[in-house]
């Protein structure tokens, strides 16, 4: 009976550590994107459009990185609408079109950083 106990507390171990690393994954990762958003919004407000471009190919970059290991952890629908985003992005910034621009960073923002709330185990998203 003892080994059953043991094993539920292994088991259990596992689980919160599975959880707590995938949040970590996420939540790291969004930081790092959510800070080279922040940097190209920048650029587009001043309407630097070379560094702009530049921030885009580094946000792609960073993407392409985190992007097989983020299918895994959330739902397919979500890499596909940041993979949109950044596209409709890098059209934007190539026509140097700052409204359209700067409106679309800001979907994109919001879609990283509400990756890892959403993905978080609380009451909330069970229920």
């Amino acid at each position: 009976m003892r080994w059953i106990a043991g094993l539920a507390v292994v088991l259990a171990g596992m689980i919160a550590f599975g959880l707590w690393g995938t949040y970590s994954v996420l939540d790291n990762g969004a930081r790092d994107l959510s800070r080279e958003i922040d940097h190209l919004q920048t650029q587009v407000v001043e309407q630097n459009w070379s560094r702009a471009a530049q921030g885009v190919k580094k946000i792609e970059k960073l993407w392409n990185d985190r992007k097989n290991l983020w299918a895994i952890l959330i739902d397919h629908q979500e890499i596909e609408n940041i993979e949109f985003s950044l596209s409709r992005i890098k059209q934007y910034v190539e026509g140097k079109s700052q409204d359209l621009a700067r409106g679309e960073i800001a979907v994109l923002k919001h879609t990283i950083e509400h990756i890892p709330e959403k993905e978080f185990v609380t009451l909330t998203n069970i229920l």
